[in-house]
């Protein structure tokens, strides 16, 4: 995304959504690779923000990772249409969105242009464990991970699943610690 386009974009956000995006753009624009935790409140617009950094870097395909099957969906509509008509922006993302199961081949995906590749942890684990050449060539494409409710991510099948990803990786919540156990 040029610069301009990010900018005017922010313009149209909330200044603690816009403080997220100065975070998430700082982090993407260096050379350090480790992960970076985004905690936004329910209902503050953290599917907004996942929107726009998803275009942050052009040319890099990402993975949104969701904790359940619900979530895909509406992420997907969210970055498709609806944050940019609730922001009052017109604008149109250029990734192809994919919404990957355990039955999709992801071989199938055609990486030589960027994409948004959206799936569930419980998706991707059965993937890593029962297609492990398919786990191989999806991890090999992805510049950057994008963990929905990320303080999930440290259950420790998870976290092994997710850490397979050398990559940038950004974990958002609006639980900042491990409450599922």
């Amino acid at each position: 995304m040029e610069l301009g386009v990010l900018n005017e974009i922010k313009s149209h956000l909330r200044s603690y959504q816009r403080d997220a995006v100065n975070k998430i753009e700082s982090y993407l624009r260096t050379e350090e690779m480790g992960q970076i935790l985004i905690k936004m409140p329910t209902g503050t617009g953290k599917t907004g923000v996942i929107a726009t950094a998803s275009e942050i870097n052009d040319n890099d395909s990402i993975l949104i990772i969701t904790p359940n099957s619900t979530l895909p969906g509406q992420i997907s509509k969210e970055i498709c249409t609806e944050f940019w008509e609730k922001i009052d922006y017109l604008y149109v993302g250029l990734k192809k969105i994919i919404m990957l199961s355990n039955v999709i081949d992801t071989k199938s995906i055609d990486f030589t242009y960027s994409c948004i590749i959206i799936t569930t942890i419980q998706q991707l684990c059965a993937i890593y464990n029962e297609r492990q050449e398919e786990f191989s060539e999806l991890t090999s494409h992805i510049r950057l991970v994008i963990f929905d409710e990320g303080h999930r991510e440290y259950a420790d099948v998870w976290k092994t699943v997710v850490d397979n990803f050398n990559c940038k990786k950004i974990l958002f919540t609006a639980t900042p610690y491990r409450n599922d156990t």
